[in-house]
């Protein structure tokens, strides 16, 4: 399942939607709209927590090298064939200086060359974060808000918060938004409604986001008052292809289940999509076998 490349707070000012009246078909299809960008580019433009596995011998590694094939982002845990953990002070992430990263190096002065015990496939594990985002480095914005339940336990639905409608480290408000993916210490959640009880005059106003635990391959835990809490933000390029689909769905929903062309392949709708998503997807479509 593809992650939410938009918010419905964002789809509702896009589309200009003012009431609840199309909550329901609009997470429908900024689903839809996601996975029709992941689909037609064949990457992940979320980031994913996840352990991949490699062969410990082929033409994608060498004893220092190990060429990874997908979009990576961060290395947590590299475990060589031989079950020994390698450094992380004694790796780097190739390219230096560009996001996302393809291969995986060991520094020359470091005595670990990549190896195995006796079968070498599927011998070495890198556990890490995958995906697309050429801004990696600044992929996460401060809300300017943390958790103020004490503590927040791993198996909470709701996180009550400061002040829900307030303005981000970008000045842009609200800070919390639905179908947003939003970080805690090491565990990512997804807001799925977001609600605000009246103050009265004995009490103030409760701020509580009701939410997905351990999303994007995470896990939830427990989480003291005052953790910090920042905010994913997609790549530019993405959340406007994205945003195109979602309008071009939007307008076609009285037609959902005919059929329709889309970037060259037939899906359940009418019509063919704008070629601006196409421009604005293709420089991101990863290139397969025979294109």
């Amino acid at each position: 399942m593809s992650a939410d490349l938009l918010t419905l707070d964002a789809a509702k000012r896009i589309l200009e939607i003012s009431t609840n009246q199309d909550d329901d078909i609009l997470r429908l299809l900024i689903a839809s709209a996601s996975g029709m960008v992941e689909q037609y580019t064949g990457r992940s433009f979320a980031p994913l927590w996840q352990t991949r596995r490699y062969d410990a011998s082929g033409d994608h590694i060498t004893a220092k090298t190990l060429v990874v094939g997908q979009d990576l982002l961060e290395v947590s845990v590299l475990t060589n064939g031989d079950d020994t953990v390698i450094d992380a002070a004694d790796l780097l992430l190739v390219p230096y200086d560009e996001y996302p990263k393809r291969a995986i190096t060991i520094k020359a002065s470091s005595t670990a060359e990549f190896t195995y015990n006796t079968d070498w496939q599927a011998a070495i594990s890198v556990q890490g974060v995958w995906g697309y985002h050429e801004a990696w480095e600044s992929a996460w914005v401060s809300t300017l808000d943390a958790v103020q339940d004490d503590a927040l336990g791993a198996g909470s639905a709701t996180i009550t918060v400061s002040n829900s409608a307030g303005v981000d480290a970008r000045g842009i408000a609200p800070r919390f938004e639905v179908l947003g993916y939003y970080r805690i210490d090491n565990e990512v959640v997804q807001v799925t409604n977001v609600t605000v009880t009246e103050a009265t005059e004995e009490d103030p106003a409760i701020h509580a986001l009701t939410v997905t635990r351990g999303a994007l391959g995470t896990t939830a835990a427990e989480h003291a008052q005052g953790a910090a809490i920042t905010r994913y933000l997609p790549m530019q390029d993405i959340e406007l292809g994205a945003t195109s689909l979602l309008s071009w769905l939007y307008r076609n929903k009285a037609k959902l289940g005919d059929r329709y062309q889309f970037l060259g392949g037939e899906h359940p709708v009418l019509n063919e999509a704008p070629k601006l998503i196409l421009t604005t997807l293709n420089p991101y479509r990863r290139l397969r076998v025979g294109e």
